[in-house]
């Protein structure tokens, strides 16, 4: 995709794996500590890519820098290209945060990871997808074993009306999803 890219033949998005790897990679200036954390879950999500590029390489680094390059986003008009969730009210506040390409600027990309920090929630929207708390009491464990009390929802469907139909989850877990009506 990368030689497509500077070929001039193919546009690529930041996606959620690309943005974790880069928050991986990178430590806050003051704290020293890694932007995503690197917890056991954390890490088998993100194995497979350590082991190919070998952590804290050369070529670790060099792609680290070309996913930091990559746009959130293209709006050619007629065609809009997003990795999780067009989402208008998210793109809007974004705009302050990216440069003329629609990329993440340097100097954002802490505030990216900072739960604190708007930006964290827009880009977990854009690039993730919205999430549902599940109702009190309900919850389920994903594919990395990691217990879940939220779902990724299917933002794109108006007519959805109990938390399993709106779930994004794998076909196997959606059973485990309450078939309980949503909240208005």
């Amino acid at each position: 995709v990368k030689q497509l890219c500077e070929a001039g033949h193919a546009w690529c998005v930041m996606g959620n794996h690309e943005f974790n790897a880069v928050g991986w990679a990178m430590r806050h200036p003051e704290t020293g500590c890694s932007l995503r954390a690197h917890s056991d879950n954390n890490l088998r999500q993100h194995q497979l890519f350590l082991d190919e590029v070998g952590e804290g390489s050369s070529c670790h680094q060099q792609w680290i820098e070309w996913f930091k390059s990559l746009p959130l986003f293209y709006d050619f008009g007629q065609i809009r290209a997003i990795h999780a969730c067009w989402h208008e009210e998210s793109l809007v506040r974004l705009r302050p945060y990216l440069n003329d390409d629609n990329s993440l600027k340097a100097e954002h990309w802490f505030d990216a990871f900072d739960k604190q920090h708007e930006l964290y929630q827009l880009c977990e929207t854009l690039l993730k997808g919205p999430e549902l708390a599940l109702p009190s009491g309900y919850g389920f464990t994903d594919k990395t074993g990691a217990l879940r009390d939220h779902i990724r929802v299917k933002w794109w469907l108006d007519d959805a009306t109990t938390y399993r139909q709106i779930a994004q989850v794998q076909p196997e877990m959606s059973k485990l999803i309450p078939d309980l009506p949503l909240p208005e």
